[in-house]
């Protein structure tokens, strides 16, 4: 996706772009929240992870923090293109 050459596009084509980019990522926070549900909470999680389940737990709350990342800069390109309008 090429947000820094937009001027050059047809709006609404980036704007479905950026949806479709929006919708992979809210995808896969969803499945990364799921996961983290079921193999990380719960009283037979709590403390009883080993060195391997907490490294593998710390690299899935990063997956995290970058979809969530993602989806906030997604939700920023978004209302910049509806609010530049269809005359950018």
């Amino acid at each position: 996706m090429k947000i820094r050459g937009a001027a050059f596009d047809d709006p609404a084509a980036l704007v479905r772009e950026v949806e479709r980019h929006h919708q992979a990522h809210t995808h896969r926070l969803a499945h990364y929240l799921a996961g983290e549900l079921r193999d990380f909470t719960g009283p037979e999680a709590v403390g009883t992870l080993d060195a391997g389940r907490e490294l593998q737990h710390v690299v899935l709350r990063g997956g995290i923090a970058y979809e969530r990342m993602t989806l906030a800069w997604l939700d920023d390109v978004l209302a910049t293109l509806h609010r530049l309008g269809p005359d950018r």
